[in-house]
């Protein structure tokens, strides 16, 4: 008794498209789910929207690591650093990210380079 109780589903019509009602309907179900699940969401006016920062560091990643060759010295691995520094500038919530990539392999010249950056000069 309880199949009875239940709206039969839609089926499609001949040439296999819904009707103009059942496509209405299907939009106002779809509709109250997304309603339901941003119910409990919290969005403020008067802020700009702001990615995760562990989103903002994997996108910086996926390109960053793109551009990079195996060598130090290539023209590839300079506009890694130089995208990253450009990057690190757009506003503080990328610099974060983008000098936590800089960060990961420091480029060091030579071994003055290596004493002053171990020294923390």
């Amino acid at each position: 008794m309880a199949e009875e109780d239940t709206a039969p589903v839609q089926q499609p019509t001949a040439h296999g498209k819904r009707s103009g009602a059942a496509r209405r309907k299907l939009r106002k179900e779809r509709q109250a789910q997304l309603d339901t699940l941003f119910a409990n969401l919290e969005i403020n006016p008067e802020e700009p929207p702001r990615l995760p920062p562990k989103l903002v560091y994997y996108i910086l990643k996926l390109y960053s690591d793109l551009r990079i060759d195996a060598r130090w010295e290539s023209r590839d691995w300079l506009d890694r650093r130089a995208f990253l520094r450009n990057a690190s500038l757009v506003c503080s919530f990328w610099r974060t990210e983008a000098q936590r990539l800089l960060w990961e392999a420091p480029n060091l010249k030579s071994d003055d380079a290596m004493r002053n950056f171990l020294a923390g000069a």
